[in-house]
């Protein structure tokens, strides 16, 4: 069994993966430090470090959301894997994943109310 840990902190914007079993160690580390937005380094911009996580059901699939204004798909069997990133409008604050028809939404900090929808 294994399970996922995000952390709110800025300066720790991560997603620390742990087997049950040997939960002194981690697995996997999943990052959301700073992001590459036209060709610039940008750090995040938020108090916000890990705002959304959610494990696909009987799968190796991670989606995770956080400060750096990206939404991070990752495979964390065996080596971990960056599959893909989305960008967002702003730092996100809540993810949702519909499983039964592959949507991902994501809600952004701010006071418009911005919700980002893809299907991967």
């Amino acid at each position: 069994m294994y399970v996922a840990s995000g952390n709110a902190e800025k300066e720790k914007g991560e997603v620390v993966i742990f087997d049950v079993r040997f939960h002194t160690r981690f697995l996997h580390k999943l990052l959301h430090d700073q992001s590459m937005m036209n060709q610039t380094l940008i750090a995040p911009d938020s108090s916000i470090g890990i705002g959304g996580l959610h494990w696909m059901a009987d799968s190796r699939i991670v989606i995770t959301g956080g400060g750096d204004r990206l939404v991070k798909v990752w495979n964390v069997e065996g080596e971990t894997k960056l599959v893909k990133s989305y960008s967002t409008s702003n730092c996100v604050t809540s993810l949702f994943v519909n499983e039964a028809c592959m949507t991902i939404a994501a809600g952004v900090a701010g006071a418009d109310g911005i919700v980002h929808v893809w299907q991967p």
